[in-house]
């Protein structure tokens, strides 16, 4: 082979290199750019569902609030058992269920409205649904404010409500103490049954093709869905966002960019697949 032949094989290897580290250069920067603003994108729509499902939270706040603070729930959380009796107590009951009816409506501006169920320490009860076992999650309520009065009200994650019909059957609760609005004892509790559905429709309109969202957990186990059958179940590669406290983060799994958004005040996340 001659010098010069060999002078252009030379001369075409390192075209061809060149050209092809160039390629990859463009296709990384092409990949970074398209990512980028995919990102720049979910990260303004992810806010949005944030904002929504705060709004949402700060609703069930208010409506915990209310609760806690009303004078009348307050002095029939006080009366003893021989004073929960006769006619005055029966229309001070029935005024205060006429109250928490009214409240589950009112103050919730959504398309379903709260069940609402109180319970004094001397036995008290009145609630907007008798049918519904409203203590399962007391428990979880007295070992949170154990040792601390910080925490004003516990947030239990999404369950199944077997006694619960349509929007109902998925909820999540809202747990809060009552106290003595004198001497700030708790004298009761108050529990706010909010139905699934209100999260939801907060990303509904985001499940298109190609593309679901989801509500999950700090431990990544799915609270809202459009699949009820996730429900309670842990998300796949939730472990690959690791340990951060980052507001908003994306990874990549299974060739899909997942990006996760936080609720405040929750600890929940929106998540976008």
């Amino acid at each position: 082979m001659s010098i010069k032949t060999k002078i252009c094989l030379i001369l075409f290897s390192i075209l061809a290199a060149t050209a092809l580290f160039t390629s990859v250069l463009v296709y990384q920067y092409m990949r970074s750019a398209s990512r980028k603003q995919i990102y720049n994108m979910n990260q303004s729509v992810l806010n949005q569902i944030s904002q929504n499902g705060s709004m949402l939270f700060s609703t069930v706040n208010a409506t915990s609030e209310r609760l806690a603070y009303n004078s009348d729930l307050n002095a029939l959380m006080l009366l003893s058992p021989e004073e929960m009796q006769g006619e005055e107590f029966q229309e001070d009951d029935e005024m205060m269920e006429q109250f928490l009816t009214e409240l589950s409506w009112t103050q919730s501006q959504f398309s379903v409205r709260f069940d609402i169920y109180v319970k004094g320490n001397n036995g008290y009860v009145c609630s907007t649904d008798y049918s519904k076992d409203y203590e399962k999650n007391l428990e979880r309520h007295r070992q949170n404010q154990t040792g601390s009065r910080e925490n004003e009200w516990t947030l239990i994650e999404t369950f199944e409500e077997p006694s619960g019909m349509g929007a109902y059957h998925y909820v999540f609760q809202v747990i809060c103490d009552v106290e003595d609005l004198i001497t700030g004892e708790p004298v009761g509790i108050a529990v706010i049954n909010v139905s699934e559905k209100l999260l939801f429709d907060i990303f509904s309109d985001m499940n298109i093709e190609g593309r679901t969202v989801r509500i999950v957990n700090g431990d990544g186990q799915i609270i809202s869905s459009q699949d009820k059958r996730e429900i309670g179940t842990i998300y796949p590669g939730w472990d690959r966002f690791g340990e951060s406290s980052d507001d908003m983060q994306q990874i990549e799994y299974k060739n899909c960019l997942i990006t996760r958004s936080l609720i405040s005040e929750t600890g929940w996340y929106v998540l976008d697949e």
